[in-house]
């Protein structure tokens, strides 16, 4: 059973984190799926847009005004974190390893943060005794929670051992 967790979560992890390999269309979907997750029926409020990655590196944008939120992202991950810094930053919310506060505001709070480049092209996360010592007791559930906050965090390299 373990096997195939892990197996199932490499595939879904090299799916998601590598999707600035795909048509600019694709990264809108599991940033958005990642959305729903966190806020529910709430995200079909957001609207989701593509721009260029800056030489290689991840952007973002957040634009909030009249109620109304756009994120705005190179990768997945760009938008997640878009997103992340917006709940932070605007709503006083968060997800951490440790909780959450997520506190729902309507409508949207107005803001604007333009082209926020990542100064990093990898930005890693995991170390080897988590595998020893943590995941090995993880179900599905624990595992996505995992990848979601990771990508929360901007994170698009995430350890994957291989053996």
């Amino acid at each position: 059973m373990i096997h195939t967790i892990i197996k199932y979560l490499l595939i879904s992890t090299t799916l998601f984190f590598c999707s600035c390999h795909k048509p600019k269309t694709d990264i809108i979907t599991p940033a958005k799926q990642l959305i729903e997750r966190q806020i529910g029926e709430r995200a079909q409020s957001i609207h989701f847009e593509y721009i260029e990655p800056s030489d290689g590196k991840d952007i973002f944008e957040v634009i909030a005004s009249d109620g109304r939120l756009t994120l705005r992202g190179s990768s997945s991950v760009a938008i997640c974190y878009a997103f992340h810094t917006y709940m932070k930053e605007v709503c006083k919310s968060m997800k951490t390893w440790s909780g959450e506060h997520i506190t729902s505001v309507m409508p949207w709070p107005d803001y604007e943060l333009y082209e926020q480049v990542s100064p990093y092209e990898l930005r890693y996360f995991l170390n080897v005794c988590t595998f020893g010592y943590t995941t090995p007791y993880w179900d599905w559930e624990r595992w996505e929670k995992e990848i979601d906050r990771m990508a929360l965090y901007g994170v698009n390299m995430p350890l994957a051992t291989v053996a």
